[in-house]
């Protein structure tokens, strides 16, 4: 009987130092795990600030290139609203008005609209400041014009049409904020525009009065700029990555070796080695063995447990000494 207890204590003991081993694993395991879900969330920080560097540096860009174009247009816009202006020097104001109004009407450009849409045609052919379109937009005025039209154009076919409505969105914003830009990610398709566009907006009574409620639309395509600072962060971004990739790896590798054998350290010193001393000196009890010597660890997991089965033993030496007594 006394054999099959043993034995039994034995397959116990081993049953206990394989849980403790799933133990190890399962904690190492436990910290790969976390190792892996803070690469994971640096990989997600990195990249949302990389998006946001994108963002910014396109913005600056923007406002550089807008700021210079609106310089640029105001030189060349005096420039060429003098030359302009100079051929309708010759007509009154009654004339002039007369003139828009015919046009507006038939549907049919002006002989100063024609000359002022040779004249930007120039200007997009040289490829100043970088413009690929140019439109001017007299804004509706009643009883001279009952709706918005795009009078000058370097395009003939937007001659006398109405204006996109995110032109007009564009310029209400510009005349209620005081921009002289927008930004379109999308480009304006309706005047043949797709992909990232500046559009500045200058009002053209700056120049002349007699411009009043009429505003230049300049485009300027920046698919170019965008293109080579999103290439530019891309590069940064697979650089950055691969060395956060090659940074996780070595720490998942160092953190299972660290952490395996510290654990492993750990729990052979501070709980297998003291279980298996109890365990033998359990298995020596049963053998009939009380002249065993529990030592206590003070300070250490098993203190009490080591404290209590030291009890029971000089409890059952002193049951065994009672008896024998009697």
């Amino acid at each position: 009987m006394k054999e099959v207890i043993v034995m039994a204590t034995r397959k116990e003991s081993l049953e206990l130092k394989s849980k403790r081993s799933r133990i190890l694993y399962e904690i190492t395991g436990l910290v790969v795990v976390l190792v892996i879900a803070s690469g994971l969330l640096t990989f997600f920080f990195v990249n949302t600030a990389f998006d946001r560097l994108v963002d910014e540096s396109i913005d600056r860009v923007i406002e550089e290139q807008a700021a210079t174009i609106d310089s640029g247009l105001r030189y060349v816009g005096e420039r060429e609203a003098e030359a302009i202006l100079g051929d309708l020097s010759q007509l009154s104001m009654d004339e002039m008005i007369e003139m828009t109004k015919e046009a507006a009407e038939t549907g049919e450009p002006s002989a100063f609209a024609l000359d002022a849409a040779e004249r930007m045609k120039e200007l997009v052919a040289d490829e100043v400041l970088g413009l690929d379109m140019i439109l001017d937009i007299s804004l509706a005025n009643p009883p001279v014009i009952s709706q918005d039209l795009i009078i000058v154009s370097t395009d003939d076919e937007l001659m006398m049409k109405k204006p996109p409505d995110a032109l007009l969105a564009a310029i209400e914003e510009a005349q209620a904020e005081g921009k002289t830009y927008v930004f379109m990610e999308e480009g304006m398709p309706e005047v043949g525009r797709e992909g990232e566009y500046l559009v500045s907006l200058y009002d053209m009574s700056e120049l002349n009065p007699l411009f009043v409620g009429q505003w230049g639309a300049h485009f300027v395509s920046m698919r170019k700029a965008v293109v080579s600072i999103e290439d530019f962060y891309d590069s940064e971004k697979a650089r950055a990555t691969w060395i956060i990739a090659l940074i996780i790896g070595v720490s998942v590798l160092l953190v299972i070796l660290i952490t395996y054998f510290i654990l492993s350290y750990l729990i052979r010193t501070r709980i297998t080695e003291p279980i298996d001393k109890l365990s033998a000196a359990a298995g020596a009890v049963m053998d009939g063995n009380l002249d065993i010597e529990v030592k206590i660890h003070e300070g250490s997991d098993l203190e009490e447990l080591e404290r209590a089965f030291k009890a029971m033993v000089d409890s059952i030496r002193n049951v065994i000494a009672r008896s024998m007594e009697h």
